[in-house]
């Protein structure tokens, strides 16, 4: 991503930080988007932030939940911090941002290290990296 090149600090930011403030862009740009036909198939941010445990008041989240999206939210505004300094006036909201980090890390995998975003995964999983509650059975149909 352009707005990080030479800078020491953003580029100490995570790939799936970096990766957040860039489809927080492309959600921005809504039909405009290359990625605007997997854009469409996302929840609404509405309907995550209603329902998604990471916009759960802390006080009533499981323990390993509180941690894990307080970690992430605490290191995605560092990282915010650096990119809106850099990219000024036009940068995403912190919001847009962690709104697009909640459904990476609710929608991806990790593949040699690199965060991949699956849109068959869209369909109705609502946990954290390695803790997927949606499980997909393959069965060869008999015939």
């Amino acid at each position: 991503l352009e707005f990080w090149d030479g800078d020491p600090e953003a580029e100490a930011c995570p790939e799936v930080d970096r990766l957040a403030l860039y489809l927080a862009g492309e959600l921005r740009k809504g039909n405009a988007s290359w990625w605007a036909a997997v854009i469409r198939m996302y929840p609404k941010a509405e309907d995550t932030r209603s329902s998604h445990p990471a916009y759960r008041p802390a006080s009533i989240r499981i323990p390993e939940q509180r941690d894990f999206w307080h970690g992430v939210r605490e290191r995605l505004r560092r990282c915010h911090a650096a990119y809106a300094a850099r990219v000024g006036e036009g940068a995403v909201s912190f919001e847009e941002a962690f709104y697009a980090s909640v459904h990476i890390h609710t929608h991806s995998s990790t593949i040699d290290g690199h965060v991949v975003e699956e849109p068959v995964t869209n369909l109705c999983n609502g946990a954290p990296v390695g803790g997927n509650n949606v499980i997909w059975l393959v069965e060869p149909q008999s015939g």
